[in-house]
């Protein structure tokens, strides 16, 4: 069976339901992204602040004073100094804030099916359309993919699955099947986005 040109890059999760704002860091920014914007230039001349977001979940990792927090509403993975001592002269060099944030990628090359099982109970708080992004970055793939076929409906379209692409069409990884037109029925998965076409291509009309 023909598996190439099936996939397409998949910023979509995160466009179609984050269209009318985004997270940069801990503070919610409007519709047009950044603080020079016309509304961020507006915020500031009113003295509003940004509004600090609390969905901020730690995770069970830590690194020279800094532990590692998910955003359970947009799914950015980020380090945040919980160490309230104060920095050393060198403390920029040694920050883990610039360095890999995909903590499970040596746990994925010794045993892929936990890893990915890891990540999903990680990330088990983060909404469904952020969700998929947040695992990739937990696990240092190469970005989230599309499996396409026959139409499924005005908010997937033609969409069935998606997948965290680990660069091998059979290599474990974790999969986002389609669900309804709210999202919330999406179901996510550990196998292969090969044995995945190979088993449901009939089923969703993948080609």
């Amino acid at each position: 069976m023909p598996l190439a040109g099936l996939c397409l890059p998949l910023p979509w999760l995160a466009q179609l339901q984050n269209g009318s704002s985004h997270t940069s860091g801990h503070c919610r920014i409007g519709a047009q992204g950044t603080f020079g914007s016309l509304q961020g230039d507006t915020a500031i001349q009113n003295n509003h602040k940004p509004q600090i977001t609390t969905n901020m979940k730690r995770l069970p990792f830590t690194r020279d004073g800094f532990t590692l927090f998910i955003d359970t509403d947009s799914g950015q993975v980020s380090w945040e100094k919980t160490d309230k001592r104060p920095n050393g002269p060198f403390a920029e060099l040694t920050s883990p804030e610039f360095t890999s944030r995909a903590v499970l990628e040596d746990d994925y090359s010794k045993d892929a099916r936990k890893a990915c099982q890891r990540a999903l109970s990680l990330t088990r708080d983060v909404r469904e359309n952020n969700r998929l992004e947040a695992i990739n970055t937990l696990l240092g793939m190469h970005g989230t993919e599309a499996i396409r076929g026959d139409w499924q409906n005005g908010y997937w379209g033609d969409i069935v699955a998606a997948y965290c692409n680990t660069g091998d069409t059979y290599a474990t990884t974790v999969l986002q099947v389609r669900g309804d037109s709210s999202f919330r029925s999406s179901r996510f998965i550990v196998s292969s986005w090969g044995d995945f076409v190979e088993r449901f291509s009939k089923k969703y009309g993948i080609e």
